[in-house]
């Protein structure tokens, strides 16, 4: 998508542009394996500047083959496993469907891999109704869909990183600090609490059956059930949000995050003037006053 997009923006013709997508997709790529180190949002980042850096050399007479997409060796043939992929079928909704529109913008309401999200809302939906306290956990079971294993793939997280990527650590600190923000990613020591280590290994994550191999955004709901040492069970379900174009967050959890991230760097002062000219961004006669809050001039 980087790839097309600088196309556009440079003015690429129809060949150009075909090229610079081969070109790029010699670059995209990533590993889960890499999930819970300082790769993971290299991943991302390289992806973008490899289309980008793509559309840049095309642009200035670089070749590159014209099928890097759907060739006999591209990369639907490379990333299917060799199934012969119908390369077709991608264009069928092409002009059609815009995940900018729906699905739409997802923010992130916690700083930590969006498969633990539905989970920690059902957590605090919970705890809306009932507190609980860490040290009368007997188990946690999380019901989740097919694709979250995939990503959070650390049970036993021993860095801040890997806690973001474990679903074991988000609610184990959810139940502890009654929050998941900046804080509970500050350094590994985070991880290495006690109240935390003794927590992890009651924390399971099991499937819901019926959506074998179906991509995260088509689950319908996860669900947390903790039990308690006298035998008390508390559930909760929380449906995946659908709505777009902004999801996953509400008007005043942006506001929350807002406040979490701009605080490491500018005072109280500083972050409400700044919130409070965001909220007003279209009575602004130009952004010269946000700039100022945000550099904390």
């Amino acid at each position: 998508s980087a790839a097309a997009a600088a196309a556009k923006l440079l003015g690429l013709n129809q060949l150009q542009t075909a090229m610079a997508l081969s070109l790029a997709a010699s670059n995209a790529c990533g590993l889960r394996e890499n999930f819970g180190t300082m790769t993971k949002p290299f991943h991302a980042g390289n992806a973008s500047r490899g289309g980008v850096t793509a559309a840049m050399l095309v642009k200035r007479g670089y070749l590159a083959a014209t099928t890097g997409l759907e060739g006999r060796f591209g990369f639907m043939h490379a990333f299917s496993g060799g199934r012969g992929e119908d390369v077709n079928e991608p264009l069928k909704q092409l002009g059609k469907a815009f995940f900018l529109e729906q699905p739409g913008v997802n923010i992130k309401k916690y700083p930590c891999c969006g498969s633990t999200h539905t989970p920690l809302d059902a957590f605090f939906k919970l705890t809306q109704k009932k507190k609980i306290d860490h040290r009368e956990v007997e188990a946690v079971d999380v019901m989740v869909d097919f694709d979250p294993p995939r990503s959070l793939i650390h049970s036993d997280p021993h860095s801040a990183l890997e806690g973001k990527f474990s679903i074991q650590y988000t609610i184990a600190a959810a139940l502890v600090d009654g929050k998941v923000g900046l804080a509970q990613f500050d350094d590994d020591a985070q991880v290495m609490r006690p109240e935390i280590r003794a927590l992890v290994p009651k924390i399971k994550m099991k499937r819901n059956p019926g959506y074998e191999g179906k991509p995260s955004w088509v689950e319908a709901s996860n669900e947390i059930r903790i039990t308690l040492k006298d035998g008390t069970v508390l559930a909760q379900n929380e449906p995946r949000t659908y709505e777009g174009p902004v999801i996953g967050v509400t008007p005043e959890g942006m506001d929350l995050k807002f406040r979490d991230c701009a605080s490491r760097a500018l005072p109280m002062a500083k972050v409400n003037e700044s919130l409070e000219i965001l909220h007003n961004l279209e009575k602004q006669a130009s952004i010269d006053m946000l700039m100022r809050a945000v550099s904390g001039a």
